[in-house]
């Protein structure tokens, strides 16, 4: 199953006002190792990839900004360490 968008989709994506993708990185041994959330906002992107991270347990998730024409220019890239709660 492809769960990842494409160029065309993110272009589609951009005329329905989504500006930002988040790719999540579960894991091969996951039935879905690798996917695309769409977010409104670079912070509503933010906090769905750290939320998949500490609550889902993500090896990884990407903020992407989309363009018009769909390509994407990465953010950020998020993993554990930004989660871990400081002791």
């Amino acid at each position: 199953m492809n769960l990842k968008f494409n160029q065309a989709d993110r272009a589609e994506l951009h005329s329905q006002g989504f500006r930002f993708i988040v790719t999540v990185e579960l894991g091969s041994d996951r039935a879905t190792p690798i996917f695309d959330l769409t977010a409104d906002s670079a912070s509503d992107a933010i906090v769905l990839a750290k939320t998949w991270i500490a609550k889902h347990d993500a090896i990884s998730a990407a903020v992407h900004r989309i363009f018009h024409d769909g390509r994407t220019g990465l953010v950020n890239i998020y993993d554990y360490r930004d989660v871990e709660e400081v002791a």
